[in-house]
């Protein structure tokens, strides 16, 4: 199975990616419930949390995992993919690779959650790659429970989102990464604001070709993992809004699954 984790169901944008990108391919699915929100957390917390949740997930039959948390990929990602004897992806490089083969003028910007944008990740990442590039930051602390609660439509949220956007389009952006694995679902509202001219980055569809590139690559793994069983969507507690974020990620409800040795 493909093993991905996030803290909570935002990650099931990566999911749909795997469906999309990679059909036939079963995935079991951690989210870490439990101790949501993990973008308001301390590095110490998430970096233990995330090996936790790495290690469960090769536990129950993962060949690889994706940490498609932007914040656990900021503070983990590196420790534990030095650490693995198994393949591990992050979702914060391939993002990055993506929007710098993006930009004609050097102007990128990165939302994402408080605990990501104050990671520096992002800004280490551009700059190790390509230091032309001039990056431009902002946390969107209010993005996440807007999702949770599906008001993506209700009047005072487009504002909101202005009020958090238009600092980047101000500085000139031409690049946008969503940092963040809910903000695909506000995507429609983040187009009309930043504008055609800002090309749009979901690291999500950039972690999983590098996977598929990697299984390509990789035939006997990739047989081996395909011979796995159905599809799991595995939870540290009881998740909230299930329904409602499955629909909006993969257009069909889940069989959730809380565990208990995690």
């Amino acid at each position: 199975m493909i093993g991905l984790f996030d803290s909570g169901l935002g990650g099931l944008t990566v999911v749909k990616e795997v469906w999309q990108q990679l059909p036939g391919y079963p995935v079991i699915y951690l989210g870490d419930t439990a101790r949501l929100p993990y973008g308001t957390k301390p590095a110490e917390l998430i970096r233990s949390w995330s090996r936790l949740n790495v290690d469960w997930l090769f536990n129950q039959g993962a060949e690889i995992v994706i940490i498609a948390c932007h914040t656990a990929s900021a503070w983990a990602f590196d420790l534990i993919n030095q650490n693995s004897r198994r393949p591990v992806f992050g979702v914060i490089t391939p993002g990055v690779r993506q929007a710098l083969a993006t930009t004609q003028n050097g102007r990128i910007g990165v939302i994402g959650t408080p605990g990501t944008i104050r990671s520096g990740i992002y800004q280490k990442k551009i700059k190790e790659l390509d230091q032309s590039v001039q990056p431009y930051f902002q946390s969107c602390p209010l993005f996440v429970p807007i999702i949770e609660e599906n008001w993506m439509e209700r009047p005072g949220v487009r504002e909101i989102a202005e009020e958090y956007l238009k600092p980047l389009v101000n500085q000139g952006i031409d690049t946008l990464i969503l940092g963040c694995t809910h903000y695909p679902l506000m995507r429609g509202t983040i187009e009309q604001i930043v504008g055609q001219e800002v090309t749009i980055v979901d690291p999500a569809q950039a972690v999983v070709q590098e996977v598929k590139n990697f299984l390509i690559k990789n035939q006997e793994l990739a047989q081996k993992i395909k011979r796995s069983r159905e599809h799991r969507f595995c939870f540290s507690s009881q998740p909230y809004q299930a329904e409602t974020i499955s629909r909006l990620c993969l257009g069909q409800t889940i069989k959730t699954e809380v565990i208990n040795d995690n």
